[in-house]
């Protein structure tokens, strides 16, 4: 006996989700820790730090 949730997980891909992608890119966020007093402020001042990948396929 099958739920309707599982049957949703089993139906075919959506055309979107099916679409083959040549670049993958990905962004994680710098952490800010606690290094010193001020330097933690300092960390959140900072805009779009951390590190960029991209991946393409050949």
């Amino acid at each position: 006996m099958s739920s309707p949730a599982v049957d949703a997980v089993l139906a075919t891909p959506a055309p979107a989700a099916a679409a083959r992608t040549d670049v993958a890119r990905a962004f994680a966020p710098a952490s800010v820790g606690n290094v010193a007093v001020g330097f933690d402020i300092l960390g959140h001042s900072m805009g779009e730090a951390g590190d960029r990948a991209e991946v393409r396929r050949l």
